[in-house]
Parts: C-alpha cells; sequence; structure tokens
C-alpha cells in the first residue's frame, strides 16, 4: 500500500495525547478492610474492573478512528497490474471478420454495422492492428480508427479460423513491458468444419472473442441457376432455391432493366429445396433473380448472362478423318475442321480451341516449334499415336518439354480406372461405376513421366493423361484403331473423355462466376496486341489478368471482383460483351466454431467488458474511501459502547 501525502502520516504521532490523557485520570483505588462491608467491597472491585474494561475499549476505538482518519486523509492508494508487472503500453489487434455472413441482419442493423459501431468505441490513447480476411492495418492510433473502418468491405474469402490464429500472434509487437490483446470479432461461422485446439492459443495473451448470439435464423438462398436444354427459340433453365426450415416463403422475380420476365411464389412445405422451370427468349440476356428475405442478405439476388453460344473450333490433322470423332463433335455445338499434314497451314493454329493429331507417326512432319508455340499461347492438344511409334513419340513430347522415356508394351490389359476427382469430369459421372464393360488394348505404351491421369489400366498404367502447361496436353497411350483396341466402341467412356477435352479446351462464357475463385473464360473480339480489356460496371472497375490470341482474348479472374453483379467487357468506349460474377452461397451455412476452455479467453457480446478489463489493469486502486469508512465504523462502534455498556 502507497500513499499520495506521506507527510500527514506524521499526525499519528498526536494518537499519544489520548493515550497520555487516558493515563493521567486513571484513578488510584486504597483497599479499605471493614468487616461489616465486606460483600459490598467485592461488588466495587467487580465494578472496578468492568469499567477499566469499558475505558480501554473506548481508548481503542478512539485511536482506532482517529488513526484511520488520519490515514485516509494520506489518500492510500494499491499500484495497478501493469505497474506491479511493469508494463508500459498495449498492443491490441482485432481481427475484424469480414466474411459475406456478417451481413444477416441483427434487429434493424446487420452484424458488421453492430461490431463496427463497438470498435469506434475503443479507447483512442492505445494503438491498434486491424486485421481482416484480406487486408492488415498496421499501428492504428485510436483516434483514426474511424477512417480505417470504413474503408473496409466485405471480402469474398471465407474464415479459416485456424489460420487466422496462429496469424495473428506473429502480428503481436515484443512483449517486453507491452500488454498484448486479441480481439476477435466474428459470428464464429465455421465453413471448413475446423476444429480448434490449445495450441493455437498463447497464454500470455489475453484474447477476447467478441461473438453475436448465433441463434437460428429464417433464411431462403437463391442457390444456382443453369441451362438444362436450348431449342432454336428458346432457352430453357432450372432455377434451385433452398430454405434453412419449413414454412418459409417469399416471391422469386427474374427482370432485365427492371422489367419483370418471370415471377412465381415459393413456399417450403415438405422439402426445403425447391427447382423452377423458366423459359427465356434465344436472345442477348443480362439478367437477375431476386428474392425478398430477411436472413442473409447476400443470397437474394443471382446476376446471369445469356449470349448466343460460339460453336468450340476443333481441328483434326491426320491421314483421315475418323468417324468416331465425327460422332462426338457434332455441328450443333462444335466447328470441325480436318485438315492433312502436308497441307497444313501453320498460321491458323491459333483460331482452334483444340487441336487433335489422330493417329499420329513419323510420316507427319510437323513443325514441333510452332505446336509448342501454340501449346504457350494457352493451345490445347489431343495427341492420339500410330502403333509402333515409340521414338518419334519421345521426340516430340520431349521438343514440347516434356521429358518422359516411351517404351511399347505388348501385353494385352483392359480399360478399368477412371478418375472421378479430376476437374475434367466435374459433374459427368453420376455415380463411380465399378464394374463396366472393359474396352481392351492389345498395345500400348509405357511413359516414365505419364502426367495426371484420367484414365487407367489394368497394369496401373496412365491410358489417357493430361500434361499442364499455358495449354493443355492430352495424351493417348495407344493406337485406337480398331485392330488395336475397342475403346472407340465403348461409348460410355470415349464420349466422356473426348467431349470434356474439347468443352474445356473452349473457354466460353458460363452464366455466371463466383467472386474469388479462378475463373477463365474467352472473348470473341480482335485487338491490337497492345490493348488491354476492362471490366466495368456501376460499383467497381479493374484490369484482368488476359491473353491477346488475335482472334480472341482469354481473361482469368480470382480475387477481383470483389462485388457482385453485371460486368461490361471493355476495350476503350467498345463493349465486347457482359460477364456475371456472384457470392458464394457457402457463407450462409449456420455451423458455429467451439472455443477451447482456456484461462486467457473470454467470450463477450460487447466490448464494454474488454474497456473495463483494459482500465482495471492499468488504474491504481484507491483506498482512502475504505479508510473514511473504517473511521465512522470505528466511530460508531465508541458511541455504542459509550451508551450500552454499564
Amino acid at each position: 500500500m502507497n500513499f499520495k501525502q506521506p507527510e500527514i502520516l506524521y499526525l499519528l504521532f498526536l494518537l499519544l495525547i489520548p493515550i497520555i490523557i487516558h493515563l493521567v485520570r486513571w484513578k488510584k483505588y486504597k483497599t479499605t478492610y471493614f468487616t461489616n462491608v465486606a460483600f459490598l467491597q467485592e461488588l466495587e472491585i467487580k465494578s472496578r474492573k468492568s469499567r477499566k474494561i469499558k475505558e480501554l475499549l473506548v481508548l481503542l476505538l478512539r485511536l482506532l478512528t482517529f488513526a484511520f482518519l488520519i490515514w485516509a486523509f494520506a489518500q492510500p492508494y494499491k499500484t495497478s497490474l501493469a505497474s506491479q508487472k511493469n508494463i508500459q503500453k498495449s498492443h491490441n489487434i482485432i481481427f475484424l471478420d469480414n466474411s459475406l455472413s456478417l451481413s444477416r441482419l441483427e434487429g434493424k442493423i446487420d452484424l458488421w454495422q453492430n461490431i463496427i459501431q463497438q470498435i469506434q468505441q475503443l479507447p483512442e490513447k492505445q494503438n491498434y492492428t486491424i486485421v481482416t480476411n484480406d487486408q492488415i492495418y498496421k499501428q492504428i492510433q485510436g483516434k483514426h480508427l474511424a477512417d480505417i473502418l470504413y474503408q473496409i468491405e466485405f471480402s469474398n474469402k471465407s474464415t479459416r479460423h485456424n489460420k487466422i490464429l496462429k496469424q495473428l500472434k506473429l502480428w503481436l509487437p515484443d512483449p517486453t513491458h507491452t500488454r498484448q490483446n486479441i480481439i476477435y470479432a466474428s459470428d464464429l461461422q465455421n465453413v471448413f468444419d475446423e476444429k480448434i485446439n490449445d495450441s493455437l492459443f498463447n497464454k500470455n495473451i489475453q484474447y477476447y472473442f467478441l461473438t453475436t448470439n448465433n441463434r437460428q435464423i429464417s433464411n431462403i438462398s437463391i442457390d444456382s441457376l443453369w441451362i438444362h436444354r436450348k431449342t432454336p427459340d428458346n432457352y430453357h433453365l432450372k432455377l434451385q432455391l433452398s430454405a434453412n426450415q419449413n414454412g418459409l416463403q417469399t416471391t422469386v422475380y427474374l427482370q432485365q432493366n427492371n422489367e419483370i420476365m418471370w415471377q412465381s411464389n415459393v413456399k417450403f412445405k415438405d422439402s426445403l429445396k425447391k427447382i423452377f422451370d423458366i423459359n427465356l427468349p434465344t436472345k442477348n440476356i443480362n439478367g437477375k433473380i431476386i428474392i425478398n428475405d430477411k436472413g442473409f442478405q447476400f443470397d437474394n439476388k443471382l446476376y446471369f448472362t445469356l449470349s448466343q453460344p460460339e460453336r468450340i473450333k476443333v481441328l483434326v490433322i491426320g491421314k483421315k478423318l475418323p468417324e468416331y470423332i465425327r460422332k462426338i463433335y457434332t455441328k450443333d455445338e462444335f466447328e470441325l475442321s480436318f485438315e492433312l499434314p502436308k497441307r497444313l497451314n501453320y498460321n491458323q493454329l491459333q483460331k482452334y480451341d483444340l487441336i487433335i493429331l489422330s493417329e499420329f507417326d513419323n510420316s507427319f512432319n510437323l513443325s514441333s516449334s510452332l505446336f509448342y508455340r501454340y501449346i504457350s499461347q494457352y493451345g490445347n492438344i489431343l495427341l492420339i499415336p500410330a502403333a509402333h511409334q515409340e521414338k518419334s513419340l519421345e521426340q516430340l513430347l520431349q521438343s514440347w518439354h516434356i521429358n518422359t522415356r516411351i517404351s511399347l508394351d505388348t501385353t494385352r490389359v483392359w480399360l478399368n480406372r477412371i478418375n472421378y476427382e479430376h476437374p475434367l469430369f466435374d459433374g459427368v459421372f453420376l455415380k463411380k461405376v465399378s464394374n463396366f464393360a472393359y474396352p481392351f488394348v492389345k498395345n500400348h505404351y509405357q511413359l516414365s513421366r505419364p502426367g495426371t491421369d484420367l484414365y487407367r489400366l489394368s497394369d496401373q498404367s496412365v491410358f489417357a493423361g493430361v500434361y499442364q502447361r499455358k495449354g493443355k496436353i492430352y495424351f493417348i497411350n495407344s493406337s485406337l484403331s480398331i485392330d488395336n483396341s475397342n475403346f472407340t466402341e465403348a461409348a460410355s467412356l470415349i464420349v466422356p473423355l473426348f467431349y470434356q477435352i474439347a468443352r474445356n479446351s473452349n473457354k466460353k462464357q458460363k452464366l455466371y462466376y463466383i467472386n474469388g475463385q479462378k475463373n477463365t473464360f474467352d472473348v470473341l473480339a480482335k485487338i491490337p496486341k497492345d490493348g488491354v480489356v476492362k471490366l466495368i460496371s456501376n460499383k467497381e472497375e479493374f484490369i484482368p489478368r488476359q491473353i491477346n490470341k488475335t482472334e480472341k482474348i482469354s481473361i482469368e479472374t480470382q480475387n477481383l471482383p470483389q462485388k457482385a453483379g453485371i460486368y461490361n467487357i471493355m476495350y476503350n468506349d467498345k463493349n465486347l460483351g457482359q460477364v456475371a460474377f456472384n457470392y458464394n452461397r457457402q457463407e450462409n451455412k449456420l455451423y458455429f466454431l467451439k472455443l477451447s476452455d482456456l484461462p486467457n479467453i473470454r467470450i463477450i457480446n460487447d466490448l464494454e467488458s474488454f474497456k473495463q478489463s483494459e482500465m482495471t489493469f492499468y488504474q491504481e486502486k484507491k483506498l482512502w474511501k475504505i479508510f473514511i469508512t473504517l473511521t465512522l465504523l470505528f466511530l460508531l462502534l465508541e458511541m455504542l459502547v459509550i451508551k450500552f455498556w454499564k
């Protein structure tokens, strides 16, 4: 205990005065022996002892009263915890979860605005580091918090709590003489089904989890939209909506330029999913589907674009055009061309989405360097070799920077494995088939570096594989002639393979893309080689990664755009088309994180608890009120003793 005015303690010497007075006034009694009053003398002696005890007790209470009064005026206090631990300052990291799940309404405002308003009220004298899912702002003074907070927008990234908690410990400064706090402002939505263990927390750091009441909320979501089929006059679309509980209902409508083109009512009774059929005329449409729902706000709209599809351009180079290729690449979806190797115009390669080298042998005499240039400009090749061409194949692949050794295997084997997990087959096979009609291969090639497998043979070698360069090199490891294999007769295997290879070679625009994911698509347009294409909406404008391929432009987006909507593809003032982006629907799942039970973790509903804790840590504890209270208590006891002790 310390005193702010210790010089007043010298007044304690004044306590000697009542002691001296008491000693002076102490009466000395003389014993008198008289037989007739012996009994009365005994009573007087007892009364005299009681009076002495009373006087001593009164003296003690009076001394305590004056002593505590003097101590109170000396202003006693207890040093703060900060002084005891030699802490000179605090540094606070605020993790501000800016994922889309924070957009859900909590009363009249969303969770995001509620958290922002609380953070703005934090003490201005302290330093803060603000961390979000995609940004970090270091050493911010409290008075500048509001300026930073208004710059932060919702992120397309979902929160990975394990990753964030590991990084937060690294961003804290040197702990010497510094109090370290982490404010974790999040709804704790657990999109990735993470488990939090004690190793993620530092025992020297105080964690404050500012979370919300994660109650079950009612929500209806627009999940997806896809083309079911297309006729010359109409697009036949499928729309899926979902709800998280039965009994919910809403109105859903499709509009373009504020004109309603389709509308329906939906009520979730027996199922939490509803699928609608929508028929639209075959023309360019830039539309959005809207519902009115008070749960999550970001999944109430879905933007999409429909445009006249361009046919996929496929070039077959060989001695003849195989019949199975003609049947797979039909005229309604593909523009199929055939050239003999000797008549090939290399200047026209770039206009094709896919080039197939059919039954390739050493007589083709191709310019491997020009083909590699085509691959380097994101072109795609499907290589189908002829029989007994080990050396020619090896030389061709090595010229394309694929260092592999090739040998011929004459063992009869069967195709019995499909790589269902490969992105090429995404959504193609409805279920995994274990015992289909296995096609056979008499002679096949063994590659020391076969690439990523698509189909495998019974000897575990790769039958169909892919090498990823800027473009893709697909490789079949045997001749597909009737004499060598019956693979071309297995429609359930050859059609998905060849169709998906061509379809993935042409990055024609989809109905919409998902923000924050890697998206690639082609725009058919001719612009100068140094020309730059922009994506522009009324909310955002940016330059995507792009490659000019003379007759088309390949565009790749990932982190941008941040906002959902329909974007115009612009070159200078020329509109080359439109593309739609939507937010990821995984953010509307109501799964929440379970925290570890540790002494340095506090779960709070508002930041008043944090501010009070900080104030207590740095504040000296004043004790003068306690001493005044004790002074009055001893004074009261003295009065009671004088009045009632007889």
